[in-house]
């Protein structure tokens, strides 16, 4: 049948080219990627396996990353230890030598009691100063955490690991008396009859930026001033923003602590005023005051511990071990008695929790490890089942006390030289392990998922090469059958 309206040759030709068109894009997309599945109508199911695969190896990678961080943080750890097993080497030394009493004079027994006493004081700070990035390790505060159960009151709790001298090894609630309240420095200025009043021209310095004030500007104005340099003066002003009532200035420092100042300094006394003998105020000076309190943990056992913290600046709470209290701005101004503030006691802050530090060394939630890190401190090595005994407590001074030094040295040597052994068993036989183990994992995932998403470049190419002959044959046949219909023209000829 020969019809001019419809070329059905030419109009499948069409469809076959589309189509052969449409994989030929497909197959150079793929070539241009590597990938086998680049939408999800590609292969859905495949694509699911892929991208399930492809989080599995992000997160094993991860968790490689994190074993060779925890291998170091060990090495970190041994590196502090065979320096602390060397100090003990010298120690036992010196008992040894100070046992032959016989042959020291005094001056030699005094002597080598000095190096007893600085090896016991290098221990201790070797133990609390080896850190990993900013944890410390061997003090004892590794795993150790403390959680604020009045959130009004404390804002953070750390603790070191050792309080009162003693570890802290069991879970205990954290009591606060608070004996000093904190203080903002402050200096009262001058009482102005509204805030619309004209100040007088002139100048004045607040720690150490001067303010210049025209004729013309108010009370209002000056506040301005002053408020907008705060945040390099550390200085805000407190007033009365009633309209058309008295106001007067007050100077605070924006935050506590005995550090913090506020200095003023106004010749023409434009802001402070006069004293109360009626004279001008030219220049004051007044400083913050820390906060300081008692901290007491109370163990099951019946122990407690208090321990005096006054070594802090500010809202924060520090005793000598480096335990710290950050109390909030209501905490360190103590409790509100009838507008006034006083210091409060007993008041149940916190609790500590003890335990073991936490290693994250697979890619799921439950492929932790715990460890426990130990307190390497001279108060807790030697202690021999005896807490009275201990490395600060060795006496070279007689035969007899050196011959107990040496069992005191002795039982510190076996504590270190059984948590190097554990640190050593934990490093090779669980961290290296396992990071082999996932090594080999994730170059399995990785190439299973190769296989499921990445392309076959030969299979491609030849894939390629068809769709080409494809297209070129698709051309020529179209070309042909548009031109059927011209042929019917012969007929009517």
């Amino acid at each position: 049948m020969s019809r001019i309206n419809v070329n059905m040759p030419a109009l499948l030709a069409q469809r076959e080219l589309g189509d052969t068109n449409t994989y030929f894009s497909k197959v150079v997309q793929q070539l241009s990627t590597g990938l086998r599945i680049i939408d999800p109508g590609d292969d859905p199911s495949g694509l699911i396996s892929s991208q399930s695969f492809r989080s599995a190896i992000s997160s094993t990678e991860r968790s490689i990353l994190n074993c060779q961080e925890a291998i170091n943080f060990i090495k970190t750890a041994e590196g502090a230890m065979d320096e602390i097993t060397r100090l003990l080497r010298d120690a036992r030394q010196l008992a040894v030598a100070s046992a032959n009493s016989a042959t020291l004079s005094p001056e030699q027994k005094e002597a080598n009691q000095d190096q007893i006493t600085s090896i016991s004081e290098s221990i201790t700070r070797l133990a609390r100063n080896t850190q990993y990035g900013v944890n410390k390790i061997l003090d004892g505060s590794a795993g150790l955490y403390a959680a604020s159960v009045a959130m009004s009151t404390v804002q953070n709790i750390f603790l070191s690991g050792t309080f009162g001298g003693n570890p802290l090894n069991i879970e205990a609630p954290i009591t606060l008396s608070l004996t000093k309240v904190a203080e903002k420095a402050t200096i009262e200025g001058k009482t102005f009859n509204n805030l619309s009043e004209t100040v007088g021209a002139g100048a004045f310095t607040i720690n150490g930026h001067t303010i210049t004030v025209d004729p013309t500007e108010t009370v209002q104005d000056v506040i301005g001033k002053i408020q907008e340099v705060s945040v390099n003066t550390g200085v805000i002003v407190e007033y009365n923003d009633e309209p058309n009532q008295p106001t007067k200035l007050t100077f605070v420092a924006a935050t506590f602590g005995s550090n913090e100042v506020v200095n003023i300094t106004d010749a023409g006394s434009l802001i402070l005023g006069n004293d109360n003998n009626g004279a001008a105020r030219t220049s004051i000076s007044e400083n913050g005051k820390d906060a300081e309190g008692e901290i007491t943990i109370e163990y099951d056992t019946g122990r407690t511990e208090k321990v005096i913290f006054n070594r802090g600046k500010g809202s924060i709470l520090m005793d000598n071990a480096g335990n710290s209290v950050e109390l909030t701005s209501q905490g360190a101004l103590g409790e509100n008695v009838n507008g006034t503030y006083q210091t409060y006691s007993d008041l149940v802050i916190g609790k500590v929790y003890p335990g073991p530090s936490r290693f994250q060394v697979g890619p799921n939630s439950n492929h932790t490890l715990n460890f426990n890190l130990g307190n390497l401190t001279a108060t807790q090595l030697g202690t021999a089942g005896d807490s009275l005994q201990n490395l600060t407590t060795i006496n070279l001074k007689n035969a007899e006390d050196a011959s107990t030094g040496m069992d005191i040295l002795d039982k510190a040597m076996e504590q270190v030289l059984s948590i190097r052994g554990r640190y050593g068993n934990f490093q090779r036989n669980v961290l290296e392990t396992t990071a082999r183990s996932l090594t080999t994992a994730n170059l399995n995932m990785k190439e299973s998922e190769s296989t499921i998403a990445d392309i076959d470049m030969a299979s491609a190419m030849s894939e390629l090469t068809r769709t080409q002959i494809l297209q070129s044959s698709g051309i020529a046949v179209l070309s042909h059958a548009n031109k059927i219909p011209e042929k019917i023209l012969s007929l009517l000829s």
